[in-house]
């Protein structure tokens, strides 16, 4: 009476949205969210991937989904990835279940991996933002291993995580005195002045509109540095768009830009979750450096979070210096890689430990975690 079905099909995957989303939390982990990623990266001409979401289900009633896809990798073969990744770097993104199925399904899908990958339907496993936190994840793991699935850990993408529940002088007395100095000191100058306005959306064309801004502002900011900023990648554009017009009419986008002598100065895009501020991308214009827009805006930003009734503000992930400076404590995330039970995917498996350890040692040097960039390009 136990069944898992493959959704290859997007009518099919769309069918299923009262039930998924009754099981996510995550803004990420929605439907609008991982659609417009799917519109953008999987189900264009030219893409390599195919859709391999999972749904499991307990007689008719259906209580647990995969959010997953395969990607024909030269490399590796058909590599099972979560929907949701590349520059778009989603988090929070993992299985789903009904509460109280969480060991079923975990069980379940476990079997189906380990009989799907006997069979030949997918060759290697390669799932970012793994929570430690997340125990249908950990119940997940301690099945594949038990049907044969070992799992490689590498270290993943950290997540940043700030407290702003007891409001905003608590939050500025838990920073350095220099952090709490500049923040104070942005305050008087653009909040509770006349020449700068923070601008958000009020329809979807003024959403758009600002879009365009700080996508460009963001552009700017990565050229001075002479890398390809995420925008160059046309999918990326595709989905952002995508996004944030869906999460502008289920009244969860934040969206704001700062101005200065009513120019554009700095944006930001992110979501409103549960009972956090999620900032997802941000652009300053570098004419403006001198007078710290970027400080400007998380002013801004926290304190909006705070009238809004937010507990914390979510960084997501990345490493930028700003995110400590502004108090936020890292959450670790880990990368799982597991390989079929077949020869030859466990060949190309070891043959992707051997050619980490000589990238990592070579001529002396220390072990280091290679990036999932670096992992997808051997």
């Amino acid at each position: 009476m136990i069944s898992i079905t493959r959704i290859s099909d997007l009518h099919a995957w769309t069918q299923t949205a009262a039930h998924w989303e009754s099981m996510t939390g995550s803004v990420m982990g929605s439907l609008p969210w991982l659609h417009s990623w799917w519109n953008a990266y999987g189900s264009q001409p030219n893409s390599k991937r195919s859709l391999y979401v999972l749904q499991f289900s307990e007689e008719d009633k259906v209580v647990g989904f995969a959010p997953l896809c395969l990607l024909d990798s030269p490399l590796y073969g058909k590599q099972l990835e979560w929907i949701g990744g590349d520059r778009a770097c989603s988090d929070n993104v993992a299985f789903l279940a009904m509460p109280g199925y969480e060991g079923l399904v975990a069980k379940g899908f476990a079997n189906h991996l380990a009989k799907a990958g006997k069979k030949g339907d997918w060759d290697r496993i390669h799932w970012d933002g793994i929570q430690s936190s997340n125990p249908l994840m950990t119940l997940l793991r301690s099945e594949m291993e038990a049907v044969g699935l070992p799992i490689l850990d590498r270290d993943g993408p950290r997540c940043w995580k700030v407290d702003i529940s007891d409001g905003w002088d608590s939050y500025l007395q838990g920073l350095s005195k220099r952090a709490r100095k500049i923040l104070r000191e942005q305050e008087k100058r653009h909040l509770q002045s006349s020449f700068a306005t923070f601008v958000e959306p009020t329809n979807r064309q003024e959403v758009i509109e600002q879009l365009q801004i700080i996508e460009s502002l963001h552009q700017q900011r990565w050229s001075e540095r002479s890398i390809e900023g995420c925008f160059s990648e046309k999918s990326f554009s595709d989905f952002l768009h995508s996004s944030v017009l869906e999460l502008f009419d289920r009244q969860q986008l934040f969206m704001t830009l700062l101005r200065i002598h009513d120019e554009p100065a700095a944006g930001a895009i992110g979501f409103w979750q549960t009972d956090s501020l999620c900032l997802y991308l941000v652009g300053m214009n570098p004419a403006f450096q001198a007078q710290r827009p970027g400080w400007s805006l998380n002013v801004y930003n926290i304190q909006k979070a705070i009238a809004r009734g937010m507990k914390g503000i979510d960084f997501l992930r990345g490493d930028e210096p700003y995110k400590q400076r502004l108090g936020a404590l890292p959450t670790e995330q880990g990368r799982w890689i597991a390989t079929a039970p077949r020869v030859i995917p466990r060949l190309r498996h070891l043959a992707y430990k051997t050619g980490t350890w000589l990238k990592s040692n070579w001529k002396g040097h220390e072990l280091k975690v290679l990036s999932p960039a670096d992992d997808l390009q051997g």
